[in-house]
């Protein structure tokens, strides 16, 4: 019997499905499939612009149309009048309940960028696609079959994992401060996207131009680097891609899926035209095609990790220079301690001498300790900047009064200034437990730089206070002020405003108060400034009664 194809013609090219048609010339005669139903629904689904198919029948006959044959890569055209059972056997243990449920209830199911592992190219691939399955009624408003809208969205997954991979490894390469916890933290951002990459092995050059292993995994046998093709990459400073990797390999590598990889690629690990600082041996995905997207993929995570590698080279560096800047200005303040400390027993027992005999070059001497108390107080300061930095200071925990620290502290000071007005109100009755010099080091510090930015003289005030809780301390002074912008910066070390350098040539070495704030910080305290530019500035400090370390 020859069947009426009239209800295709809608204008468009056919011809491939037309000759498939006709070769399933016995399933569109069969009683069962042969339906006015079926003709309506075939020639919706085969005029569509959209990839469509249609399941037909109690075996769900599949036909489809030609987007859709694009899908179905190798399974075509011999899918076409098959069962669905036959022509995805690989995921009919999920198929087959959705579709029966559609046909049972007439539920329309409607899933986003479903997963699924197809066979469509000689492999399983993974893959994901927006689909729905809608039931077809017949005159009588029976469901003889099943409409399958679907639209493949591949791409736009994994896309986005990648790229979010690449964020990720971007992030890490911005926030990591050392070598070690940049391989660290990548080896757990790789570790999580064995879906991409299922196995890595990165190499740094070291000494000699040895390359040496630095971070690994999704492998757990040992790999002989130097039996790869790594000159090639070397040579050429270009990615080389393996088709084949059996040979270099003791055993199968098999990690997020149970089939083996069997493709690699050589990455080199550099920033831009850079010479090579190591390479990256990576896995490809048995479950992927080694196609354009995938290779630029693959290059651009080398991309990444080498202009990371280049920031985290220079970080290290610099932690390098940081700490042989501190050891050597520890060494010289140590140092310079000791004859600086026999200068100034020498000079006291002279000047004793010189006093009993009457002799006016006492004076002098007293000039001369008091440039070594001021020699001694930067040396000291050195000392403390380059510990504090490091981690090495200790503290002395003693119980004592707060206020009499202060009045004391207050006087000695008061005593060789004439032209301040220090005045002090005490109302912390509390005993403090803490280290009592480094607190009156602190007290010490801002009272001097009160009175040495306060260069016309005024008034400076002094207040402490306690309860139940904490102390605090605050210090007042009508001097030049510091502007907005800078009143965070003055607590970092070596920090000097340029701006107050050229209008006050006061001597410093901005340590001071970086020095105050870090044994505050260490005593559980906080350690701030309020001040408007030409207005003066109040320092306040709190310390918490029950002392806890921040560091």
């Amino acid at each position: 019997m020859d069947i009426d194809y009239s209800f295709l013609n809608a204008g468009r090219n056919m011809d491939s499905l037309f000759r498939i048609l006709r070769s399933k010339i016995a399933i569109l005669n069969s009683p069962e499939i042969s339906t006015p139903t079926l003709k309506t629904s075939l020639g919706i689904c085969l005029n569509s612009g959209f990839p469509i198919a249609v399941c037909w029948g109690k075996e769900f006959t599949l036909f489809y149309n030609d987007q859709y044959a694009l899908i179905l890569g190798g399974k075509h055209p011999k899918a076409f009048g098959s069962p669905t059972k036959i022509v995805f056997a690989e995921i009919w243990d999920i198929l087959e309940p959705q579709l029966k449920l559609v046909i049972s209830s007439g539920t329309t199911i409607k899933l986003p960028d479903a997963p699924f592992l197809l066979d469509r190219n000689g492999y399983l691939e993974e893959c994901y696609f927006d689909y729905t399955l809608s039931p077809i009624y017949n005159a009588e408003g029976k469901i003889e079959g099943i409409f399958n809208l679907v639209i493949e969205t591949t791409n736009k997954v994994i896309g986005q994992r990648r790229s979010e991979l690449l964020n990720k490894l971007i992030k890490i390469g911005n926030t990591a401060q050392t070598l070690e916890k940049y391989f660290n933290n990548c080896k757990i951002a790789l570790n999580e996207e064995q879906q991409e990459i299922p196995f890595y092995l990165i190499y740094l050059k070291g000494k000699h131009k040895i390359y040496t292993l630095v971070a690994s995994g999704g492998i757990d046998q040992t790999i002989d680097h130097h039996k790869w093709p790594v000159e090639d990459l070397l040579k050429s400073g270009n990615t080389v891609f393996l088709d084949s990797i059996s040979d270099y390999l003791a055993e199968p590598i098999i990690t997020f899926y149970p089939e083996p990889c069997c493709e690699a690629a050589i990455i080199p690990l550099k920033n831009k035209n850079a010479p090579i600082s190591g390479y990256m041996i990576v896995g490809l995905s048995p479950r992927k095609k080694n196609d354009t997207d995938y290779k630029q993929f693959i290059e651009n995570v080398g991309g990444v990790i080498g202009n990371c590698l280049s920031s985290a080279f220079s970080f290290d560096e610099f932690l390098s220079l940081e700490r042989e800047k501190e050891n050597l200005l520890r060494i010289i303040s140590h140092e310079l301690k000791t004859p600086i400390t026999s200068i100034k027993g020498y000079a006291q027992l002279i000047m004793r001498v010189s006093e009993k005999n009457g002799d006016d070059s006492s004076k002098l001497l007293t000039k001369m300790t008091s440039q070594i108390n001021k020699l001694n107080h930067i040396i000291t300061d050195m000392l403390d900047g380059t510990n504090f930095n490091s981690g090495r200071i200790h503290l002395t925990i003693t119980e004592f009064s707060f206020d009499n620290l202060v009045k004391k502290i207050a006087s000695e000071i008061y005593i060789s200034d004439s032209k301040h007005n220090i005045q002090i109100e005490l109302g912390c009755r509390n005993l403090y437990s803490g280290d009592r010099a480094r607190i009156g080091q602190v007290i010490s510090n801002l009272l001097s730089n009160a009175i040495k930015y306060s260069p016309d003289g005024g008034n400076i005030f002094i207040r402490t206070s306690g309860n139940n809780e904490k102390i605090s301390f605050s210090i007042s002074d009508q001097g030049i002020g510091i502007r907005k912008a800078e009143q965070q910066k003055i607590f970092e070390r070596f920090y000097r405003s340029t701006e107050i350098i050229t209008q006050y040539p006061y001597p410093g070495m901005g340590l001071g108060l970086f020095i105050s704030n870090e044994i505050i910080k260490l005593m559980g305290g906080k350690l701030w400034c309020e001040s408007q530019e030409g207005q003066g500035a109040i320092f306040y400090f709190t310390l918490p009664l029950d002392y806890k370390s921040t560091y």
